[in-house]
């Protein structure tokens, strides 16, 4: 399976709702199949990872998308919440996993939003809320809070 994904050649009914205009930006069309081109190969890592195994999983790094189809069916509930955990730690705020059609994170995680798209749904991990506040405002606050309780 993942000799056939690092070659990165698919079949025309691999892009039954695919846009054309991505198929054509993104693959050359060679004798009946579609291969991806080089410069976007290039960005994906195709490996194989004990999911289970948190000091392994650390080593990934952040990742801006997690595809994991069809994999946590066959984990018992309290590994599928420490693969979860594993995504959830790392995952880029506000960055996505997708999992498999008869999969779902209901009773293993709270941590992520499901997101409706036209043809799939997908968990989404939230990103963090920034809060700007200048130096002077905090000072004010600070200070006005600490007057009230005198």
């Amino acid at each position: 399976m993942l000799q056939h994904a690092r070659k990165g050649i698919y079949r025309k009914n691999s892009f039954r709702t695919t846009v054309e205009h991505y198929i054509e930006k993104y693959f050359t069309h060679e004798d009946n199949f579609y291969k991806i081109n080089d410069n976007v190969r290039r960005l994906v890592n195709f490996s194989c990872l004990n999911l289970l195994d948190p000091f392994k999983v650390k080593f990934v790094g952040e990742m801006d998308v997690i595809l994991c189809r069809n994999v946590l069916i066959c984990f018992d509930l309290e590994a599928r919440k420490k693969v979860i955990r594993g995504f959830h730690e790392r995952l880029t705020d506000g960055r996505y996993l997708l999992l498999g059609h008869a999969e779902s994170l209901m009773n293993i995680s709270t941590a992520f939003t499901l997101k409706h798209f036209k043809h799939d749904m997908v968990y989404q991990k939230p990103p963090k809320l920034a809060v700007s506040m200048s130096s002077e405002s905090l000072v004010k606050m600070v200070w006005s809070t600490t007057r009230r309780g005198e």
